[in-house]
């Protein structure tokens, strides 16, 4: 299994980072999974690439014009953006337009990495996602390495 369990890495150590790189090797985040908390107490809802909870499955990126079924990894990053990161104008539709580009630029600005408006792994590694059950945002407990 490729995760990095570093729960409490700071984000700045990806600061300056931009997920631009990473589209031309990685896939779409057409789906979410819930991250199994291997040795903590929580779970996050992340968007991911397949349904299977492994690293390589949300090393996956999001970008203008992608868009998907109810549940998709849009969605799920859309109402993580809205409930977790204060972007309360990211309406959850599905579709990675404007305002969503928007919103995961100002949470890239807000961490110190590099503001494209793409989701992948550096915004993934920073960003806050909606913890599963209790109520709650966390980062991921397994950040994803690239």
């Amino acid at each position: 299994d490729s995760m990095v369990i570093a729960a409490e890495q700071d984000p700045a150590a990806t600061q300056g980072a931009t997920d631009a790189g990473s589209l031309a090797t990685q896939p779409w985040c057409r789906y979410y999974l819930r991250t199994k908390g291997y040795g903590v107490n929580f779970d996050v809802y992340v968007p991911a690439a397949g349904y299977a909870n492994t690293g390589s499955n949300r090393l996956c990126v999001l970008t203008t014009g992608v868009s998907g079924v109810q549940y998709s990894g849009t969605g799920v990053l859309q109402q993580t953006l809205n409930q977790c990161e204060g972007q309360k104008f990211v309406v959850w539709d599905n579709y990675y337009g404007a305002d969503t580009a928007r919103g995961v630029a100002n949470v890239q600005r807000r961490y110190g990495l590099g503001q494209d408006g793409k989701y992948g792994p550096s915004t993934h590694n920073s960003m806050l996602h909606i913890k599963v059950g209790a109520g709650g945002c966390a980062r991921d407990p397994h950040r994803v390495s690239f």
